[in-house]
């Protein structure tokens, strides 16, 4: 085996978690219980070693201590734990808590029948809806238009 690379994670004195990754973990422990690196643990010592694990490459070491570096504490606390079905459960949440939010922010549902005024929908000359496209739509959709296909052409072609 190759030169190895570490992620790591430590408990401060505090309760608190500092995730890092190294070549050298025997040496960077040695330095963060010593108080030789100027960083977040130097004022939370004594420092305890409550994860680890190693990679072959610096990228994926790095790459997975940014991911880490990323979690709620409760994610940190499974992974530490090596309790995978939580950490799995916390993932799933906080994307369905995400979805959720997108949707918020970003899409407002409605029903088409609860507009008042009428429907103007504009294409850009980049994006042409095909015929297609505009089948798929759902019927109540279509209903609710009172268009036809070639009327809404003429329509979007004219206002282009």
């Amino acid at each position: 085996m190759g030169k190895t690379y570490w992620v790591y994670i430590l408990k401060c004195s505090d309760g608190s978690f500092y995730t890092d990754s190294t070549s050298d973990i025997e040496k960077r422990l040695s330095e963060h219980q010593n108080g030789l690196i100027k960083c977040y643990t130097r004022s939370r010592r004594p420092v305890k070693l409550v994860f680890s694990d190693y990679f072959e490459s610096a990228y994926d070491a790095v790459s997975a201590e940014r991911q880490i570096k990323g979690w709620r504490r409760a994610k940190k606390k499974a992974l530490i734990k090596g309790n995978f079905d939580l950490l799995v459960k916390l993932s799933n949440e906080k994307n369905t808590k995400r979805k959720k939010e997108k949707m918020t922010h970003n899409q407002t549902p409605f029903s088409i029948h609860s507009l008042q005024t009428p429907v103007i929908l504009s294409l850009s000359k980049e994006r042409v809806l095909s015929q297609d496209n505009l089948k798929s739509f759902p019927n109540i959709f279509m209903d609710s238009l009172k268009i036809t296909y070639e009327e809404f052409l003429d329509t979007s072609i004219n206002s282009v």
